[in-house]
């Protein structure tokens, strides 16, 4: 599935790739979303809101 989403201003768009077991239920959810600094700036409002802790991007001489 593919999506997009407009955040705050930002605009996400992303694909979901569902895996379903022999029953026919899904055991699997794969996710993309792009570009990665709104999908961080999102991810930053969501945490906000729910209490859990945000990511921030760091470069790669800092990991």
């Amino acid at each position: 599935m593919f999506f997009s989403f407009i955040c705050n201003g930002l605009t996400v768009k992303g694909n979901e790739h569902l895996h379903l077991n022999e029953d026919g239920l899904i055991d699997s959810i794969e996710v993309a979303w792009r570009p990665l600094p709104a999908t961080v700036e999102v991810q930053e409002i969501f945490a906000s809101k729910l209490g859990f802790p945000a990511m921030r991007l760091v470069p790669a001489s800092e990991v």
